[in-house]
């Protein structure tokens, strides 16, 4: 069974130019001996002039307060529920961020396992690891991340 969803805007500027602001994204739920899986697919192309400029915040670079931007990319999660208490998570993807004011590009990559398991009706733990990693046409805005996390969740 899957879900397709298509925005279209069009927005004056105070300029009076029309601008188009473009939103495709689609959610799959796949049949893979999961429990539930999910296949988002995406691509959003923001423009301040659409959407209303916005004042640079001191402290920020150019591609922080940059809302010119092309961002497309995917993104796959797979869950499987083991019983009642217990469950593991799966999810990777990729997005492509375009800057249309600055000359730069970047690329991200994840990848993420998790595991949750209840021990009482209120109190669940998890346990995540993951790992990231940023390509960019800026030398300085390259990364490579690995983390894990652990969480006790309480519902009060």
């Amino acid at each position: 069974i899957g879900k397709l969803k298509l925005w279209t805007d069009s927005l004056k500027n105070s300029n009076g130019k029309i601008k188009k602001l473009f939103i495709f994204s689609t959610n799959w739920i796949l049949p893979l001996l999961t429990d539930s899986s999910v296949l988002n697919i995406f691509r959003v192309d923001r423009d301040a002039d659409a959407i209303g400029s916005v004042e640079t915040v001191p402290g920020t670079d150019d591609v922080q307060a940059n809302v010119n931007v092309v961002q497309t990319g995917a993104s796959a999660l797979v869950n499987w529920r083991f019983s009642t208490n217990m469950a593991l998570d799966f999810s990777l993807g990729g997005d492509q961020y375009r800057f249309k004011n600055v000359t730069r590009e970047d690329k991200l990559k994840f990848v993420r396992l998790g595991f949750h398991y209840k021990l009482r009706p209120k109190i669940t733990t998890a346990i995540n690891v993951r790992h990231v990693e940023r390509d960019s046409t800026d030398p300085n805005s390259i990364y490579r991340e690995n983390a894990i996390t652990a969480a006790i969740l309480a519902i009060f």
